[in-house]
This record gives C-alpha cells, sequence and structure tokens, in this order.
C-alpha cells in the first residue's frame, strides 16, 4: 500500500520483505523505516529474521507495538507517532512493516493515520481499500480508551 500526504510524503505499508528491499536496493527511496513488530514475538518465527543493516543517512523508528487487546493510551501513541507523521509532513518516504505486512503494520498505519478521518472505522476503510489483504480482526471496537 502507498499513499502520497500533504507535504510530499509518502506512507508505503509492508512485511519484511519490503524492509529487507528497503535497506537493500530500496527501489522506492525510503527514508525512514518503522517497525511494528510484536516485542513479545521476536523470539518465535520470522520474527526472527535478521534484517541487513539501515543505510547511511536512513531513519529508524520503533513503534510500540502490543496485541491489541486493551485499550491504548491516545497521548502515548501520539507520542510514539509523532516523529513519523513529521517525517512524512517534510516530504518523506516512510515504510511501516511488521511480520507479514497484512495486521500490526495495518493496524499501526490505521492508528495512527485515524485523526485525519471522521473515524477509526473510515481509516480502516481507507487502508482496506488500498491494500485488501489487510486484516483487522485483532483491532478493538474503539481504538482509543
Amino acid at each position: 500500500m502507498q499513499e502520497e500526504f500533504s507535504g510530499g510524503g509518502q506512507l508505503f505499508v509492508g512485511g519484511l520483505e519490503a524492509a529487507t528491499t528497503a535497506r537493500t536496493s530500496n527501489p522506492l527511496g525510503i527514508t525512514m523505516i518503522v517497525d511494528c513488530r510484536h516485542d513479545e514475538t521476536r523470539g518465535r518465527n520470522r520474527s526472527t529474521v535478521e534484517l541487513p543493516p539501515l543505510p547511511f543517512g536512513m531513519l529508524f523508528h520503533k513503534i510500540p507495538s502490543t496485541d491489541l487487546s486493551y485499550k491504548l493510551d491516545e497521548w502515548k501513541l501520539r507520542e510514539s507517532y509523532q516523529p513519523v507523521i513529521d517525517h512524512l509532513a517534510a516530504g518523506g518516504r516512510v515504510l511501516i512493516h511488521c511480520v507479514n505486512g497484512k495486521h500490526r503494520s495495518s493496524q499501526t498505519c490505521c492508528c495512527m493515520i485515524s485523526p485525519f478521518f471522521e473515524s477509526p472505522q473510515d481509516a480502516m476503510d481507507w487502508v482496506w481499500s488500498l491494500r485488501g489483504l489487510t486484516q483487522f480482526s485483532s483491532l478493538p471496537g474503539s481504538l482509543y480508551g
């Protein structure tokens, strides 16, 4: 999924393969990688995949991730997402990735962009319209507590 924001920034969502490509050949010109893999699953399955080192000048940001089974603290989310939003506003090209690119990365994208929509559901519908393999089954009814 890719979308352009005011200021010329572009947002991409993907999995480990997208993150590896951005760190090696970088055909999309990614300038910031946002890792939202679940911290507690890092020792299992594909989460243990070692990614290539970041190229010189590429920014890295880790978004705290959970299983989203509890209500999220809106202010902590905004604080965590602000560097990404600022980078997009400055014209940056941001890749948000998890392991497979269909759950946590899309959910993180929705949480980050939901203030720009009338409702969290509108943000989810927009992301799903651009990235149909997205699965929102673990999102709670309300993103913010």
